[in-house]
């Protein structure tokens, strides 16, 4: 994994639950209203550790069972305000 901007950042992975779509994981992250079912499995989750801008990590043992996954990064920028991905750092991740 590299990180190409100056920002920390963290890849965390979460496996879609069954019949959820990448849009309504996305959109939950970003609600308020936690009062229905999560669209992921958190019980399946993982992350990466923290990567310093301009780094690259390499993980090994890293592996993903076969599915959709919403890759979310939940880091600050250093001077501080929202996380990242309240600012859009949402990826969908298929893995085959």
């Amino acid at each position: 994994f590299e990180n190409t901007g100056k920002e920390l950042h963290q890849a965390f992975f979460a496996p879609l639950a069954q019949g959820a779509t990448f849009d309504e994981a996305k959109a939950a992250f970003l609600s308020q209203d936690q009062s229905g079912p999560p669209p992921i499995q958190f019980e399946k989750a993982t992350a990466l550790s923290v990567i310093q801008g301009g780094a690259k990590l390499v993980e090994s043992g890293f592996a993903l069972e076969k599915g959709t996954y919403i890759v979310v990064c939940f880091i600050t920028d250093k001077a501080g305000g929202a996380p990242h991905f309240t600012k859009g750092m949402f990826q969908q991740l298929d893995v085959s």
